[in-house]
This record gives structure tokens, sequence and C-alpha cells, in this order.
């Protein structure tokens, strides 16, 4: 996964810490996020899914780009698989942002790209 799409959801993260009132949030890396995820999940078990579905969703689709031997030798399969995880991410930013609006969370200024 490429560094913007790291920082812009490192970024949603932070941003859902600072709002759940965990402390020590911008301390954490794209590959220490399981300690801030597991403070979140504590404190607002929605809030912890619709991240987690935002990241899960993001790195699928990092998977499947990446995934070069079905890209050559199944494209067919290939194509079908970017498609549905392009949607999937797609779904779950759309799903971010409208709990972001329910709960007055800032989201604006950031964009993955979706």
């Amino acid at each position: 996964m490429d560094n913007d799409s790291k920082n812009t959801l490192m970024q949603y993260l932070y941003r859902f810490a600072d709002h759940f009132s965990i402390e020590g949030n911008s301390l954490v890396s794209f590959k220490k996020r399981e300690t801030l995820l597991d403070q979140l999940k504590q404190k607002d078990h929605n809030a912890y899914v619709i991240i987690q579905s935002l990241f899960d969703a993001f790195l699928k689709a990092d998977r499947i780009i990446n995934d070069k031997e079905k890209y050559e030798k199944a494209r067919t399969l290939w194509d079908a698989e970017h498609a549905a995880a392009e949607k999937e991410k797609v779904n779950a930013e759309m799903q971010l942002i409208g709990f972001c609006k329910e709960h007055h969370i800032p989201v604006g200024a950031l964009s993955t790209g979706v």
C-alpha cells in the first residue's frame, strides 16, 4: 500500500481516537495501529467496526492489485476481484463518512482517492 493511503487511513484513525478521548493516539504508526484500534474498540465498538472495515477494504484492494501472478494468468478473475475490492473501498468510506457526520467527527480535507 502506498504511503499516501496509509497516512490517510491513519488520519481517520487519529480523528476517531481524538474524538473518543484515546490518549497517545498520534504516536502510533501504521504497523502498530492494532494498539490504537484495540483501545477504540473498548471505547466505542461501532467506531471500531467502521474504521476496521475501512482498513480491511484498503488492505484487500492492495493485495489484489499486487497479485501479479493472477493479473498475468487469470486476468478476467483479477479484473472482477479488483472491481469488487474497489467497490468495497467506496462502501467502507461512505459508511465512515456517514458515521463521522452522525457523531460530529470532522472528515473534511481527507481523501483516499476513491
